[in-house]
């Protein structure tokens, strides 16, 4: 792949992600539980939309895991699995609450972001 695609398309799945992210903390920054992460987790490696690629969606380019950190676009409860199917989708009661953030341009400080200190955001 040469270098100029490479750069885009990761600078795009940072930006998607981003917007995963803005959203989220707009909306009060509502995690899934565990047990839910990992029931979307194996709907994504059941691969039922040919992009599951180990440690992200080749779709929308976020990072997913079956872990519970800020770094895994499952744990956001506001995400929804970008495929035309629908695999998954955000937690009961924010789907309308995201399509109502999703069209407004208001921006996140990220210094104002708290991921509670122990390690919420995958680090130490």
């Amino acid at each position: 792949m040469p270098m100029d695609s490479f750069v885009l398309k990761t600078k795009n799945k940072i930006i998607s992600f981003l917007e995963e992210l803005r959203v989220w903390y707009l909306l009060g920054m509502p995690r899934r539980s565990k047990e839910r992460i990992a029931e979307i987790y194996e709907i994504c490696k059941e691969n039922k939309c040919g992009f599951f690629e180990n440690t992200s969606c080749g779709m929308c380019g976020c990072p997913i895991s079956d872990k519970s950190i800020i770094k895994n676009k499952i744990m956001l409860a506001t995400t929804e699995c970008p495929h035309e199917n629908k695999y998954w989708g955000p937690e009961e009661g924010f789907v309308e609450k995201k399509a109502e953030i999703v069209n407004r341009k208001e921006t996140v400080n990220i210094k104002n972001i708290k991921t509670g200190g122990g390690g919420g955001c995958g680090c130490r």
